[in-house]
């Protein structure tokens, strides 16, 4: 590994988080173009309904490579299996993806019929054709997939986080350029090509040869056998926990017009802290800590986590309350133009208070989560994963109809608050982790600065009676710095223990 500061955890984290605001600034770039050409309208609603299937087929993928992948690529590295055993993962999830494929190909009418028997024909119809046009991205994303987590477990983050952008660059291109010819299949064309391009540019990173994928003369080799068990128990895991995007739009019928819609737009939102920095973070630590775990450097490997979650302690609690009071502001930004109007920003808004109560445990779950996979503790997170769908099903059915998609969202918080709960309960139970008391104290003083630095906005602008577009924006700047200022005065060394993480 390379000793400079790309290699250490916060080196590491800093890229992924610089490629990620890139890579999320593109992806709201794309979503103002969704939002512009298409709105909170039914048609976006049915190709959200359409791509739903493959691209949570392509998510699923790419978790299962690396939590497979990543921990036994350092068992192998210092061996002569480990080349083979790259090339063996790549038959593997090609092959699997292409049955995947001509499989979903063939039962696509039966899959959209049963997922929404209640849609009319001309609706479903344009559904199982964006379904189609979608499954191809699978082949091709499980080859990406094992690129990235190759790259990640040699510690090279830079070039799997800049594959990201090519996918962005195309949908926002073709949206632009196609949607007048192709309307609503401009998004699932552009979602395909930018996938190859992603491909092409990831299979040159790696220097991946894709002929040697198709020498299977080399399988005569010595196999490099995989933990049997712990694959089909992490593709559970990843399948089950990507079940509730599918549990909510079971729910098309029961929402309003557009409702769907606001959920994704959402999300986006919702997601763009987590995809910046906490998943940028998780990333970054997990090839570390597998490798200190399996090096029984146990103390090292709970010191990582402490850390980790001190930034994310420090980050999340004052973005929970930035989403929360100031998120319509964003949704206007980022969204109110051409066919999104201001009726739709309300709408997302409200989506996205509900799911801001969970934005904090959330993100802590993330680091969770690896800690599960890098104890070989799979067993239990499939239980703790199942447990959240039936949750998830329990609230959608009985909030949906008071609340309409706000309803799923916060059957949505809920679930997530249960995943940091459990998690958390089960990792001190088997006396594997649990955050000390000074992470508590951490997370009480970052509250306590969070609202007072909220009651000191409200105070300073009690006599602001219209918050204009203009006076929100101040009001949110202001909070920002206010928060900063109170972190350096009571916890000044903050900024140089997170650069210090290693």
């Amino acid at each position: 590994m390379k000793n400079n500061f790309n290699s250490t955890i916060a080196g590491a984290t800093v890229l992924l988080a610089g490629v990620g605001i890139i890579s999320r600034g593109l992806g709201f770039f794309r979503e103002v173009a969704f939002a512009s050409y298409y709105g909170l309208t039914t048609e976006f609603d049915l190709y959200l309904i359409g791509a739903v299937i493959p691209v949570t087929i392509n998510t699923i993928i790419l978790f299962i490579a690396q939590n497979i992948f990543v921990p036994l690529y350092h068992k192998y590295k210092n061996n002569d299996s480990s080349n083979y055993f790259l090339y063996q993962q790549l038959r593997i999830f090609l092959f699997i993806s292409l049955l995947i494929f001509i499989s979903l190909f063939v039962l696509s009418s039966v899959i959209i019929t049963f997922y929404q028997p209640d849609i009319d024909l001309a609706s479903k119809q344009i559904v199982n054709n964006i379904f189609r046009v979608s499954i191809i991205s699978i082949p091709i994303s499980s080859l990406n997939s094992i690129c990235i987590v190759y790259l990640q477990a040699k510690y090279d983050f830079k070039n799997g986080a800049i594959s990201q952008l090519f996918l962005n660059t195309v949908i926002i291109f073709a949206v632009v350029a196609l949607s007048g010819t192709f309307s609503i299949y401009a998004v699932p064309l552009g979602y395909v090509v930018g996938t190859l391009l992603q491909s092409y540019y990831l299979v040159k990173k790696s220097k991946i040869n894709l002929i040697s994928i198709f020498k299977f003369s080399s399988l005569s080799k010595t196999l490099v056998l995989l933990p049997i068990k712990s694959l089909l128990i992490i593709t559970a895991i990843e399948s089950v926990g990507q079940l509730y995007v599918l549990l909510d739009r079971f729910f098309f019928s029961q929402v309003e017009s557009g409702g769907i819609a606001s959920i994704s737009y959402a999300q986006n939102i919702f997601f763009l802290p987590m995809q910046i920095f906490s998943i940028a973070l998780t990333t970054a630590i997990f090839p570390k800590l597998s490798e200190l775990y399996s090096n029984k450097l146990f103390d090292k490997f709970e010191s990582i986590i402490n850390k980790s979650i001190h930034v994310i302690v420090i980050i999340f609690i004052p973005t929970s309350m930035v989403l929360f009071f100031w998120g319509n502001l964003i949704i206007k930004f980022f969204y109110e133009r051409g066919k999104f109007l201001a009726t739709d920003s309300s709408m997302t808004f409200q989506v996205l208070q509900m799911l801001t109560l969970s934005l904090f445990c959330y993100s802590i779950y993330a680091v969770l989560n690896k800690i599960f996979y890098t104890v070989n503790q799979n067993g239990l997170l499939l239980i703790i994963t199942i447990g959240g769908i039936f949750i998830k099903i329990f609230f959608n059915a009985i909030l949906v109809g008071p609340l309409s998609q706000s309803g799923l969202a916060l059957s949505t918080t809920i679930t997530y608050i249960y995943f940091f709960a459990a998690s958390l309960f089960v990792l001190k139970m088997k006396k594997i982790y649990f955050p000390n008391l000074k992470l508590f104290m951490i997370s009480l003083s970052t509250i306590i600065n969070s609202a007072i630095s909220l009651l000191i906005i409200t105070i300073i602008f009690s006599g602001v009676y219209n918050h204009s577009t203009d006076i929100s924006l101040v009001m949110l700047l202001t909070f920002v710095g206010l928060f900063t200022i109170n972190l350096y005065l009571y916890d000044r060394d903050f900024f140089s223990r997170a650069i210090a993480l290693k």
